[in-house]
């Protein structure tokens, strides 16, 4: 279902709304996105880069330069257990 769905017929065969509902799609795609790495970024396991970023200036961690995402996941892992 996309945002133009919503509106009458009327207004869905306006090129103008057409072309409001098409921004307007790319801008709840962005926000839904965001909502859904902010529920990630709650579990170590699913978070985003920023998350785990984030976990780590907590912590006092210092990420290497060749350390995967998976890789800072276990070691933050690994603080909590400690």
């Amino acid at each position: 279902m996309t945002i133009k769905d919503l509106w009458p017929p009327i207004m869905q065969e306006l090129k103008e709304f057409q072309k409001i509902a098409e921004i307007e799609e790319t801008f709840f795609k962005r926000l839904q996105q965001e909502i859904q790495n902010i529920v990630d970024d709650q579990f170590i396991q699913t978070a985003t880069e920023k998350g785990i970023a984030r976990r780590e200036r907590m912590l006092k961690i210092s990420p290497f330069a060749g350390d995967t995402l998976e890789t800072r996941r276990q070691r933050i892992l690994l603080k909590y257990l400690d």
